[in-house]
């Protein structure tokens, strides 16, 4: 009996001290938790410039060291390749909305739950998947009609309230391919890109439409760009870069310039953002025709 007690009392010892690492391990300053998330959305031109920038485009988004990253036009994707290419910025988690013609897709550090792929009723369709805690929608909106947009734009909205409901975080991100309101003031004075889309019907009564936006910004969802970047053109639009062929100078480029990519996070998660970036370097002009939208925010403690 005295034996048993003296085995238990060591093997009681040897539990208690293995929890204790563990528990030591968890709080080390080795692997403190990540104070910051970082969340991106980029249009990648039909796959990152019609795959010919693959390995540049993987190099530079594993600098930014992003959370969760959302993507637009992976022409020529299917999920297996995804996830490959997402291991070269440490992102072990890949999911994509379809395989042909213009596929959204979401690749993250932690696992990703699909929620929903729709593809019914959209000219590209959308994603919504969980992952970090955040209920993410993958949206690339119809390019070629703002009233097409708006139907779209109704249904993502819906399911965003929903979810808001439910008291989810939602961040909705993406090629939104419309104009806020905010910066009416700034594109009624693009006269050469108004004339422009006169042939189209992206126009609304012959001037620009910012009635799509208007329904994500009335949604409960914050245009988290427009607060926190700067009020000049030069710091705001996101597309083009000056991989467009009649855009190379800087001067043009700006005549053409626009927002029409956004990240719309919830607003508990707006306050807790830190940071928004649209970076402009020179291999952006290699990887797409978009320039890349980060935000950065404060976890939950």
């Amino acid at each position: 009996m005295r034996r048993k007690g003296i085995y238990l009392s060591i093997l009681l010892a040897v539990v208690f001290s293995v929890q204790t690492s563990c528990h030591v391990f968890e709080k080390s300053a080795d692997n403190p938790p990540a104070p910051l998330m970082k969340i991106m959305t980029y249009n990648v031109l039909y796959g990152f410039n019609h795959q010919k920038s693959t390995k540049e485009a993987a190099d530079w988004i594993n600098k930014q060291n992003p959370d969760v990253l959302a993507l637009e036009e992976l022409n020529g994707f299917n999920e297996k390749k995804l996830g490959e290419m997402a291991v070269q910025w440490k992102h072990n988690h890949a999911v994509i909305l379809k395989e042909q013609g213009f596929p959204v897709g979401l690749t993250s550090k932690t696992p990703i739950e699909i929620m929903e792929k729709r593809i019914e009723g959209f000219t590209h369709g959308y994603l919504h998947c969980r992952t970090a805690g955040i209920d993410f929608l993958v949206i690339h909106l119809d390019p070629h009609s703002y009233l097409k947009r708006q139907k779209e734009a109704d249904i993502i909205v819906e399911k965003a309230k929903k979810l808001l409901a439910e008291n989810k975080h939602v961040v909705v991100l993406g090629d939104f391919n419309s104009f806020s309101s905010t910066d009416k003031e700034r594109m009624d004075k693009k006269l050469e890109l108004l004339g422009s889309q006169k042939k189209g019907k992206n126009l609304n009564n012959g001037q620009f439409d910012y009635s799509v936006m208007e329904r994500f910004e009335k949604s409960g969802l914050i245009d988290i760009c427009d607060k926190l970047l700067a009020g000049t053109d030069s710091q705001r639009f996101t597309f083009p870069t000056k991989i467009v062929e009649n855009e190379k100078t800087e001067e043009d480029q700006m005549k053409f310039s626009r927002r029409i990519d956004y990240i719309f996070p919830d607003q508990n998660l707006a306050k807790k953002c830190t940071q928004v970036l649209i970076p402009r370097e020179d291999i952006q002009d290699s990887i797409s025709d978009h320039f890349p939208v980060i935000i950065t925010i404060r976890r939950s403690e």
